[in-house]
């Protein structure tokens, strides 16, 4: 609630609901620097530099982030921030191979706020650049002993101040500067430390914040003696870090007052003459984290989670296409109605350049250039052993049941396997390929793993399944073989592929990717098998997805979740590490839901406390109204109402996306609402496929 009335204080402080959630997310790369958001466009900074764009109008493709030489200190280069706002890596691996550069040493680090405090440092004390310290698009500044940059202006500065930094420690030890203002005696002013195991905000006093410096970390401190703030990735403590001014000093980074240097590296760095308000710490933190965080993160890749069926031992042989090149993979199982045991299983996984349909061997065996490799392998093109709890050949998992449900969503997920993807064969430029096989070894579980029938086969045929666009093929007998016979092709193909899985794949891409989870019921899942659009919100955003900026998407809806079930499940998968970047909301569910003002208030309460922590994590959400549900009337009706509209309040406020559903599939003429009989599946309660399709247009339309 609190990390809430904060975002509204942000709003009514002039950031408009567009800059409000323009932030912690990966803005679509359109021509220009429309799209992205930088931390400039948040907070005006007195100091501010770092690997990607200060803001919206410094990102042209003509303005300087740093300037490299070699380690010979020879051949000088500036590189650029790209219109996007990323650095212009491409332009260092010119550079890099032109001079035969063996490592790469940062002389400037621009000040990007126009003000002129550009940071630097003389041979012999420069830090290095090293790639794909992040991820594959981005670099990190690697500090050391004696390895710092220093500006050259002095700056005076009276409390409150701020300073914001963006780094991953390597080494603990007491001490480290991560920025600091310096004299020539290393007295006065702020620094703000890492030791071992603390955050050390310190203006003259020293007080100690608990964390875990070996990941990347937002750090900010308002410096504002017995009322200063230590935010770590969002976390706010109240500390008295002293009294001291600024008088005549530099800004240092990499560094602190008394010259103890950073072990690790800085991506971002900067410092703000008052104090940072506390909205817009909120959207520093998730602007800060989503920049980089989720480049090159962990995306899920599936078409759909939950399965209903006949119960049994079963294995299944899926071929995915994951929407970009990919280096570590792990496989999730899951199913949705359990009493706590999903049964022990077994998977293999496998890279491949095709994904074309036939009979022969290479339907679901791992192939380069038509040459088919069913063996095991540690390297290459092949089949790769996965294991489960670091190391075991298998898992058997038993969740317990949601408190107050009847329907329980289990799953479980492998280790990460080192894999990587291999240039597509049989579409030149197609995304990359993956096999899987899985098959449970017992039959503790209840199983309901057999395919649903509802595809997209038409769906897909209708695109023309070219020019590498989406195609996903799944067959599954009962033979129970666990994976051990990785010879024995499946008993059957199903050339459409079946929308609803038992298994799906995680992917670690290599370029920044979109990943995106969507959450609620049946009518989020569109788990039915008259609609040939199925899951309409994944239509669309394979629809927007291109192999220059791709957007990974997972389902988590199924049908029967009530709201307590939806939500477990999205906390258990942000739980496991999975980076997401945006949800889809249910905002409202008729599952559960108590057709009572008091039930209304309930379910508002409890979707504003997702939005705080989703909102606080960098979490972009867009949220549903979802639609009527025939024969509500009276209270009911009115409870439903009461939730969407309330829905609406928050989009205009600028806390969600709208995705106003109900607008256009509910039908009020005849008082209370009722779905349109145009988008009517029959059974009065799902949308058909011109509905599903309605729904997918209008998410598309609110995409950025």
């Amino acid at each position: 609630m609190k990390n809430l009335r904060v975002l509204l204080l942000a709003l009514s402080l002039g950031l408009t609901p567009a800059l409000a959630w323009a932030t912690g997310w990966l803005p679509l790369v359109k021509s220009g620097g429309a799209f992205y958001t930088g931390p400039g466009d948040i907070q005006a900074f007195t100091f501010w530099g770092g690997l990607r764009g200060y803001s919206r109008a410094y990102s042209t493709g003509l303005n300087p982030a740093i300037d490299l030489v070699d380690q010979a200190n020879a051949n000088p280069i500036t590189i650029n921030i790209k219109s996007d706002g990323s650095l212009d890596t491409a332009t260092i691996a010119t550079w890099v191979a032109a001079n035969s550069v063996t490592t790469i040493l940062v002389a400037k680090l621009y000040d990007q706020t126009g003000n002129g405090r550009h940071v630097s440092i003389g041979a012999g004390a420069r830090p290095s650049l090293v790639p794909n310290v992040i991820n594959s698009n981005y670099y990190g500044i690697l500090f050391a002993s004696g390895k710092r940059l220093l500006s050259s202006l002095t700056l005076t500065q009276n409390q409150p101040y701020s300073t914001v930094v963006l780094a991953q420690q390597l080494t603990s030890s007491a001490g480290q500067g991560l920025v600091a203002s310096m004299n020539a005696g290393f007295t006065d002013g702020f620094t703000l430390n890492l030791n071992t195991t603390n955050l050390i905000p310190y203006a003259g006093a020293s007080p100690a914040v608990a964390v875990t410096a070996s990941n990347l970390t937002a750090y900010q401190a308002v410096f504002n003696g017995a009322a200063s703030i230590a935010n770590v990735n969002g976390t706010e403590t109240v500390v008295n870090s002293g009294t001291q001014n600024i008088t005549n000093e530099t800004i240092a980074v990499g560094s602190n007052q008394s010259g103890a240097d950073f072990l690790g590296y800085e991506t971002e760095a900067g410092f703000v003459g008052s104090t940072i308000s506390a909205a817009n710490r909120i959207l520093l933190n998730a602007n800060m984290r989503g920049a980089y965080s989720s480049f090159g993160g962990m995306s899920l890749r599936e078409n759909s989670l939950f399965t209903t069926g006949a119960s049994g031992i079963a294995s299944g042989h899926f071929k995915f296409e994951a929407e970009a090149p990919f280096n570590q993979v792990r496989v999730w199982i899951g199913n949705k109605y359990t009493s706590g045991n999903i049964g022990t299983w077994k998977a293999l996984i496998g890279n491949t350049d095709t994904m074309a349909i036939n009979t022969v061997d290479n339907a679901f065996t791992p192939t380069q250039s038509g040459v088919p490799n069913n063996a095991l392998v540690g390297s290459g093109v092949g089949w790769y052993a996965v294991t489960w709890d670091s190391g075991a050949a298998s898992k058997t998992a038993a969740l317990a049941p949601v408190t107050g449900d009847s329907n329980t969503a289990s799953y479980m997920h492998s280790d990460w396997i080192s894999i990587s993807s291999v240039p597509r064969s049989d579409v030149i430029g197609g995304r990359p390929a993956c096999l899987l096989r899985v098959a449970q070894t017992d039959g503790a579980g209840p199983g309901q793993y057999t395919q649903a029938t509802g595809n997209l086969s038409s769906y897909y045929a209708a695109r023309g399944g070219g020019a590498g666009w989406f195609r996903e093929y799944l067959a599954q007998n009962t033979s129970n073989d666990a994976v051990t016979t990785i010879g024995n092709k499946p008993a059957s193909v199903d050339p459409s592929g079946g929308f609803e899985k038992f298994a799906w794949l995680e992917f670690r891409y290599v370029p920044r990717t979109r990943s995106v989870i969507n959450i609620g019921d049946s009518r989020m899942a569109s788990a039915f098998a008259s609609n040939t659009i199925n899951h309409w919100s994944a239509v669309a955003l394979r629809e927007l997805s291109t192999q220059s900026f791709p957007i990974s998407t997972v389902n988590i809806a199924g049908s029967g979740h009530s709201r307590n079930e939806a939500l477990a499940l999205l906390d258990a998968a942000t739980a496991a590490g999975i980076k997401v970047t945006d949800v889809i909301f249910q905002g409202w569910s008729q599952n559960g839901f108590g057709q009572t003002d008091a039930a209304a208030d309930a379910f508002i309460a409890q979707t504003l406390t997702y939005i705080t922590s989703l909102t606080a994590a960098g979490v972009k959400i867009f949220m549903t109204t979802d639609y009527a549900l025939n024969g509500y009337t009276g209270v009911a009706e009115a409870a439903r109402l009461k939730v969407i509209n309330q829905v609406r309040t928050w989009a205009s406020q600028g806390l969600v996306v709208l995705v106003d559903t109900d607008a256009i599939l509910t039908d009020y003429s005849g008082g209370a609402g009722v779905l349109k009989a145009a988008y009517d599946s029959g059974d009065h309660i799902h949308a058909n496929s011109t509905g599903q399709r309605a729904m997918s247009n209008l998410l598309k339309s609110v995409w950025n």
